[in-house]
């Protein structure tokens, strides 16, 4: 069956995620040249601060109750004050290196371009449909300059509902006047973009880039290693059809 239109998500699907590591890694060499302290006690307080702070903050976030600026802000001003230091300017420092760190490292997949060209030549409308806050969210799409790219992006922080809650993805189905069926959405999460998608009445496509074991209560409706792969299965339901 050839798709209507496309729904695809953004984080470990069309965007690389090591950016996260190479940004809390960088902010935490350049504070402790700058304020006199130990990258790998920066690292640790880091990692057990955002561990503890990330259920408190990671649902706001996602709904527009909290920016992201916001949640990092505190993150980094807990993992500081845990390495001993507190200081409202090293958060600020932190904050602001870590933004340009991150932006700085972005990158889509090698397969993203390929997927792009596939659906503008059959015709496809294509929509992004993302957790996160608007303001992080809409710093990627501008970095990465995907800004024209899509017919219609969905984020969570500016709808206030975050996949798996199917409300997202019907929002997203209303910006381009779409109806739930022969649509397709494709992702890597199995709770947010399979389940989600499913519950939505949606063809769930799972990106599986990293060959994990396809679990039998949350099984999709078609599973890809790669968007190359996906981007074969577009043309072959052309010509099928």
């Amino acid at each position: 069956m050839r798709p209507r239109a496309l729904l695809v998500d953004l984080d470990d699907t069309l965007l690389d995620g090591a950016h996260t590591a190479l940004a809390i890694d960088g902010t935490c060499a350049a504070l402790a040249s700058s304020f006199a302290l130990e990258k790998a006690q920066l690292r640790e307080a880091y990692s057990a601060v955002w561990t503890a702070l990330r259920p408190e903050v990671e649902l706001p976030c996602w709904l527009g109750q909290m920016n992201g600026e916001a949640a990092l802000r505190e993150t980094w001003r807990r993992a500081l004050r845990r390495a001993g230091l507190a200081d409202e300017r090293a958060a600020e420092f932190a904050v602001e290196r870590y933004q340009a760190i991150a932006r700085s490292a972005y990158r889509l997949f090698p397969d993203v371009p390929g997927l792009f060209a596939t659906t503008a030549r059959m015709q496809i409308p294509v929509v992004l449909v993302t957790n996160g806050p608007s303001d992080v969210q809409r710093d990627k799409l501008r970095a990465l300059g995907l800004g024209s790219t899509f017919d219609a992006v969905a984020i969570s922080g500016e709808i206030g509902s975050a996949k798996p809650d199917p409300a997202l993805f019907v929002a997203a189905l209303h910006r381009i006047g779409a109806d739930h069926r022969e649509v397709w959405h494709v992702g890597d999460g199995l709770t947010n973009d399979v389940g989600g998608a499913r519950a939505a009445g949606l063809v769930a496509v799972w990106l599986n880039r990293t060959g994990r074991p396809t679990p039998v209560d949350r099984c999709p409706d078609v599973e890809v290693t790669s968007l190359a792969q996906l981007s074969a299965l577009l043309l072959g339901s052309a010509a099928a059809s």
